[in-house]
């Protein structure tokens, strides 16, 4: 079974020692999807600092398979507020 590694990234690179062994591709797509949802649900603020958090799927060999991301853009009527203003 493939062995996947999921590493938070947001400026640096919170890397997954551990890593998880699952079926295919799409089911590492899925667990990333879970994995940034679930980091950002208990952490929002994680994603002001640099406006995009990610994660990095990688294979036991450490080649990078595919990228999730998330990003925040502040729109013009926020006054000039950048992702890491929390007063808007």
């Amino acid at each position: 079974m493939p062995h996947y590694h999921f590493n938070l990234a947001d400026g640096s690179i919170d890397a997954d020692p551990d890593g998880v062994d699952l079926p295919d591709l799409i089911h590492a797509r899925i667990e990333a999807v879970r994995y940034l949802a679930a980091t950002l649900s208990d952490r929002p603020d994680m994603l002001w600092p640099h406006g995009e958090y990610r994660v990095e799927v990688t294979d036991s060999k450490g080649l990078l398979l595919f990228v999730v991301t998330m990003s925040m853009l502040d729109a013009p009527a926020t006054g000039g507020a950048g992702p890491g203003d929390l007063r808007h």
